[in-house]
């Protein structure tokens, strides 16, 4: 059985995606954060994490002021207590 993936947008900013070909190995980037992956064969590696201020931009263009300064707290059913 094989799956496809079909990538073409950047999963941290929803920009278009570029892909260079290049021997048996991939370079996927976004231009707009900066973040890259290396696909070799069926693995997937990043190579650079995205801008964090990018990605602080996009949060705040996507969600409202209130969601972004709420308190969060953590889930109750984590690993660590799903044992118990």
């Amino acid at each position: 059985m094989t799956h496809v993936v079909e990538l073409e947008r950047c999963p941290y900013d929803s920009s278009p995606i570029s892909i260079r070909r290049g021997g048996d190995a991939s370079v996927i980037s976004c231009d707009a954060c900066g973040a890259a992956w290396e696909m070799h064969g069926s693995s997937l590696r990043r190579l650079r994490a995205p801008d964090a201020d990018t990605l602080k931009a996009v949060r705040e263009r996507l969600f409202p002021p209130e969601i972004l300064s709420s308190k969060r707290t953590a889930a109750t059913e984590t690993a660590g207590n799903a044992a118990r």
